[in-house]
């Protein structure tokens, strides 16, 4: 998270969802989240985050795209969490490279919700809006904003047809 907003964090030390009512109910055999981000703290806080909101959440992060494509080539997340300016690899090229793997090989293509705090293109901003599987969001990112994106993508994955 940006330094000036500490919403995440501040929601963290208070115990998010000590009451079960807010949880998002688990799925039939737990969600796959990937979170990608350079920025450790934001791995950090977004991993927390998942963990006490989603009931059954199975999360594993990467520091870079390169890392994201490889990692979802073995385990096939259904969320991707993805920064979109990172080293190594960028969101945007791990994103053609996850798509162009699902093609070839078949499976469905995961969720993605970028997380940034710089603006995309247009062109890949109406690329992204074109999928109501996909979206991005500006950082700072809270709590809110990432579960306020990340429910109404649990029951698209959830109503999707088996890979």
């Amino acid at each position: 998270m940006d330094s000036h907003s500490d919403e995440p964090a501040g929601d963290i030390k208070r115990g998010i969802n000590q009451d079960s009512a807010d949880k998002t109910p688990p799925t039939d055999d737990g969600v796959r989240i990937l979170v990608v981000d350079d920025q450790s703290n934001v791995r950090d806080v977004f991993k927390t985050i998942l963990s006490l909101k989603i009931t059954g959440c199975r999360v594993d992060v990467a520091v870079n795209g390169a890392e994201a494509v490889d990692m979802f080539r073995q385990i096939r997340h259904d969320i991707l969490l993805m920064d979109l300016h990172m080293p190594v690899m960028d969101g945007e090229t791990a994103f053609y490279e996850i798509q162009k793997l699902c093609k070839n090989e078949g499976i469905r293509m995961p969720a993605v919700i970028f997380c940034t705090g710089y603006s995309p293109s247009e062109k890949f901003t109406q690329r992204v809006a074109a999928d109501p599987l996909h979206c991005i969001l500006h950082k700072p990112v809270t709590s809110g904003d990432l579960m306020a994106a990340i429910q109404p993508r649990l029951k698209i994955i959830n109503k999707l047809p088996a890979p």
